[in-house]
């Protein structure tokens, strides 16, 4: 019934294993040439086109335009070139390696490998700018990643890497073994074009370690990619608390997490650290499962974080507490098939229901998806067409690999399977809009959303395709899209007996009084304000200001929305 999951538009590749050695130009080169001609249409050309994109997407109006048009100037020289400054030769050789084997721009590159950091930077200055788009952290979570640690009969570490790049990071993973020169040896589970170890990764002494992003309004431009102090890391650690050194001596240029653990000894550590502050929190007999969701639970970073929206509060703290009571109720007992298991999840605890996207484990976002056991050396790899999550994880001997081999054992353990089939087609459906959106196709994202809206009624979904309605200036089909998901929201939660909405029902309602706006129904629009901003259980600040302030919403405002998928992009 669904051709589209019989033909999937994006078909991923197998995890390709490969060996690299000697200098860092030449383990460079040796990635190129051992991934081909994938890194030319993988991670790389995803961020250096999202990038572009997004500089030349100027507002509409002439101040705005003119304004815009400044920043962008500066952006490159000031942030992008003190960024690279801070890559260490040995990095910079490597990438170096990578675009002479590969003929990929060497420029292009170094746009990957600083994006990361450079994102949340933007974030920072955004937020010191205009304070009133931010909003307190109210739980308090953080956009990214979600990890768990479990101590018990077996010792693993669970870790979805969430990050846009959705269809080109998971397209084409690689398994790099790399035997540097003059340091231990280390695996690090990566992308073709991404020849780093240090975004997950485990080496030889049996220390892994994984990022998470954060934001706070901290910064340091001459801090350390965070990539790079893990990969110091991975290069000579040897134990928890040699790992926690070269941390604790580092400085990061903006906020993360660093998830460390000993396989020898069954320890792990969480630290969590902005430029100002370091925090950790370990892995104990008291506390046997850690789990972590993108949000600082240290008091000594807690204090200068900062969210977005309150949808991202919401749905990183029912990630996290969810991981975090599935693992612990296994009490020590948890298999490898569990552990995937839970890092596949895909039920919405405000609703008690499964759901495709919103307040699940496993998001929209998720390009990996990753179980590792660093005591027996062995990793659980998600692999598949996109969404990946809800393939199978393919097992691989550690110790294979680090003998040459490649690693495959034969053993598939299955991921998230939903109760009802038809929800599969909806996910890959909603993730196959996605990924047309962050390519700037937003007609083609319409379709598949359209073609979602067959299979079932999704209000997240739908906020999202009258947003794109209302871009491509279908007003009216975008106010009754965003009409219906408003009252789908009120019905469902008056049947289950829940008093408080969930935060997408106000950024619902934000875009409905919109729609009435660009319709000319000025008083229909300030109805919808004025409920809106009444109502005791919106927790969001920034949208009840919006509310209250009631100003007509011009058409050129349409333009500012780049990505209407995203809650993490403040509303304005």
């Amino acid at each position: 019934m669904y051709t589209f999951l019989n033909k999937h538009p994006y078909p991923a590749s197998p995890a390709k294993v490969i060996h690299v050695k000697g200098s860092d130009y030449e383990m460079g080169r040796s990635h190129a040439e051992q991934t081909a001609d994938c890194i030319g249409k993988g991670m790389a050309k995803f961020y250096c086109d999202f990038w572009k994109r997004a500089l030349s997407q100027a507002p509409q109006g002439r101040l705005e335009a003119l304004a815009f048009a400044a920043i962008s100037r500066l952006i490159d020289p000031l942030l992008v070139n003190k960024l690279k400054s801070q890559v260490p030769d040995n990095v910079l050789e490597r990438i170096r390696g990578v675009a002479d084997a590969s003929g990929q721009s060497y420029d292009d590159l170094m746009i990957s490998v600083v994006l990361p950091d450079l994102l949340p930077l933007l974030e920072v200055y955004m937020a010191r700018l205009r304070p009133n788009t931010v909003i307190e952290v109210l739980e308090p979570p953080r956009f990214g990643c979600t990890s768990f640690v479990q101590s018990g009969d077996k010792f693993f570490y669970g870790r979805n890497l969430d990050f846009p790049g959705v269809a080109y990071w998971d397209r084409y993973p690689v398994i790099q073994v790399t035997e540097p020169t003059k340091s231990l040896r280390y695996i690090g589970f990566a992308s073709a074009g991404v020849p780093i170890a240090g975004i997950t990764g485990i080496n030889e002494a049996q220390i892994s370690i994984a990022l998470h992003q954060h934001y706070c309004a901290a910064s340091n431009l001459k801090g350390t990619l965070p990539f790079i102090i893990a990969e110091d890391v991975l290069r000579s650690a040897t134990s928890l608390n040699a790992a926690i050194d070269i941390i604790r001596s580092s400085k990061v240029a903006t906020s993360w997490a660093f998830v460390i653990t000993d396989g020898k000894a069954k320890e792990a550590a969480i630290v969590e650290n902005t430029p100002r502050a370091m925090g950790i929190r370990r892995l104990s007999t008291e506390d046997p499962v850690l789990a972590h969701s993108n949000y600082f639970l240290t008091a000594e970073c807690q204090a200068s974080e900062f969210a977005t929206t309150a949808r991202m509060n919401w749905d990183n703290h029912s990630r996290q507490n969810r991981l975090e009571r599935l693992v612990s109720a296994y009490q020590g007992k948890m298999t490898a098939a569990q552990g995937v298991k839970c890092l596949s999840d895909h039920f919405d605890p405000y609703w008690g229901e499964e759901k495709i996207i919103n307040r699940t484990i496993s998001q929209v976002y998720n390009i990996q998806s990753l179980l590792l056991d660093p005591s027996e050396m062995k990793a659980y790899f998600a692999e598949g067409d996109a969404p990946i999550q809800i393939r199978d994880y393919h097992e691989f001997d550690l110790g294979e690999l680090f003998a040459g081999r490649g690693g495959r054992t034969g053993t598939i353990l299955p991921g998230y399977r939903f109760s009802d089939e038809k929800k599969v087609a909806s996910k890959t459906a909603f993730i196959l809009s996605f990924i047309a959106a962050f390519d700037g196709k937003l007609d083609e994202a319409g379709k598949w959303l359209d073609e979602m809206s067959k299979i079932e009624f999704v209000p997240e979904a739908a906020l999202v395709s009258g947003v794109i309605r209302l871009k491509n200036g279908d007003y009216e089909g975008g106010r009754e899209l965003l009409a219906k998901a408003k009252a789908f929201i009120e019905e469902k939660a008056a049947a289950k007996g829940l008093a408080a909405l969930p935060p997408e029902y106000f950024e619902t309602c934000i875009f409905l009084a919109r729609s009435y706006d660009l319709l000319g129904k000025r008083a229909e629009a300030k109805a919808v304000y004025k409920a809106l901003a009444e109502r005791p259980d919106l927790e969001d600040s920034n949208i009840r200001k919006i509310a209250q302030k009631a100003g007509p919403y011009p058409a050129k405002r349409l333009s500012r929305i780049m990505m209407p998928y995203s809650s993490y992009i403040p509303f304005e």
